[in-house]
């Protein structure tokens, strides 16, 4: 909320211009899993695969590129948000569920069977 009210108070709206973009940020601002966001720009689920090399592959067919230097499926899951999705998030949105290996020293998943993902947004 701190974000839309000063963006209320100084500006009078909560809704600003960023080149050809016009960006809300009226909350409630989106959540989305890392895993959700990629799945859902590029059909692939990797939480789904049984093995890397799999998901590779899948990754692959999906156009993204240089997934070879990827060593396990976290490393893949933030390679695919980073080449796919990043660039598509315009609106205020808060992506959660990291990889461990991208967040090593951030909290473990409350949840234990969110293998590998930790609490960082």
């Amino acid at each position: 909320d701190l974000i839309s009210s000063v963006a209320q108070s100084v500006l009078g709206t909560q809704v600003v211009e960023y080149g050809e973009q016009q960006i809300n940020l009226a909350p409630p601002w989106r959540r989305v899993t890392m895993n959700e966001i990629v799945s859902e720009v590029t059909g692939l689920d990797i939480s789904s695969y049984g093995t890397v090399e799999e998901a590779k592959e899948a990754a692959r067919a999906a156009g993204v590129p240089d997934v070879d230097k990827c060593k396990s499926l976290g490393e893949l899951l933030n390679h695919c948000f980073e080449e796919k999705c990043e660039g598509t998030l315009v609106q205020p949105t808060f992506v959660t569920d990291y990889p461990v290996e991208n967040s090593p020293l951030a909290k473990p998943h409350r949840d234990p069977s969110y293998k590998g993902i930790v609490e960082r947004f």
